[in-house]
C-alpha cells in the first residue's frame, strides 16, 4: 500500500523551531517518522510514501525522503494549512497510487505491534483502554456493534474509544472529502471520516501515544523502553 503522512502542522504545541518539523524529534536516537516507516515496512510492503507538509518544512522532508530506500516518494504542499488536517487529505489524492492505502499523522508514534494489528483490519484504528492520552484533547469515536463510527469528535459526552490517529482507507475516503472541501472552509480528517461511515479496528493493548505537548514527549522517551521492547 501507499503511505500517506499528514504532516502540514507547525508544531507550536510543543515549541519546536519553525524550520523543524515535529516528525523529527527523535525517540530512542530515531525520528518518529523514521521509526512510523520502518515498523510499516517491516510488517508490509510500502509501494509509495507521500508526505503532505506546509512550504516551511519542504525542504527538511525532500530531504529526508531522499535518504529512504523506498522507491516512489512525493510531496505535496498545503498552501492553506489553516484549513485544516482534513484538507491535507484531501490533496493527498493525487500522489496515492494504490486503491487502499495507509494513512498516519506526523506526530504520532505507533509501536510495531500496533502497525501489524491495524493493517489487519481497515477504516480506524481504535483504543478502548489507551496506555496514555489526554482525554479533554483526545479524539473521541462512538462505535457501533458492528464496528462501524456511529460519532467522532474532540467534544462527545458518549463514546467507547480513542482515536489513534492510524487509518487503513480507500480511495472512496476523496469523493467525501471533496463534498466536505466544497462545503466548509475548515474541514478535520474527523469530518471525512464522520461524514465516510468509517469501520474501525480494535488495536487496544497496543502502544501508541500522540506526541503534542512536552509532557507527551517526556512520557515517549521514558516509556519507549518498555513498550517499544526490542525495537531500535
Amino acid at each position: 500500500m501507499d503511505v500517506v503522512i499528514l504532516a502540514a502542522g507547525y508544531g507550536t504545541r510543543l515549541n519546536t523551531n519553525n524550520n523543524f518539523p515535529k516528525g523529527f524529534i527523535k525517540i530512542r536516537d530515531i525520528s518518529i517518522v523514521e521509526r512510523n516507516i520502518i515498523n510499516i515496512y517491516n510488517v508490509s510492503e510500502i509501494n509509495k510514501i507521500i508526505v503532505v507538509t506546509n512550504k516551511i518544512f519542504k525542504n527538511a522532508y525532500n530531504s529526508f525522503l531522499k535518504k529512504l530506500e523506498i522507491k516512489h516518494k512525493t510531496i505535496i504542499i498545503n498552501e492553506y494549512v489553516e484549513r485544516g488536517n482534513g484538507y491535507s487529505l484531501f490533496l493527498a489524492e493525487k500522489g496515492i497510487s494504490t486503491n487502499n492505502f495507509i494513512m498516519i499523522m506526523s506526530d504520532h508514534l505507533f509501536s510495531k505491534a500496533f502497525i501489524r494489528r491495524a493493517i489487519s483490519g481497515s477504516g480506524l484504528a481504535v483504543d478502548k483502554a489507551p496506555i496514555y492520552y489526554d482525554l479533554e484533547d483526545a479524539t473521541k469515536v462512538l462505535v457501533d456493534s458492528k464496528g462501524y463510527i456511529k460519532s467522532i469528535g474532540k467534544n462527545l459526552t458518549k463514546f467507547n474509544y480513542i482515536d489513534t490517529g492510524f487509518f487503513i482507507l480507500d480511495k472512496s475516503i476523496f469523493e467525501v472529502a471533496k463534498v466536505i472541501a466544497n462545503r466548509q472552509k475548515k474541514l478535520g480528517v474527523s469530518d471525512i471520516i464522520r461524514e465516510s461511515k468509517c469501520k474501525t479496528v480494535d488495536i487496544t493493548g497496543n502502544f501508541w501515544i500522540d506526541i503534542d505537548t512536552q509532557i507527551d514527549l517526556e512520557v515517549a522517551r521514558t516509556r519507549a523502553q518498555k513498550y517499544l521492547g526490542n525495537e531500535k
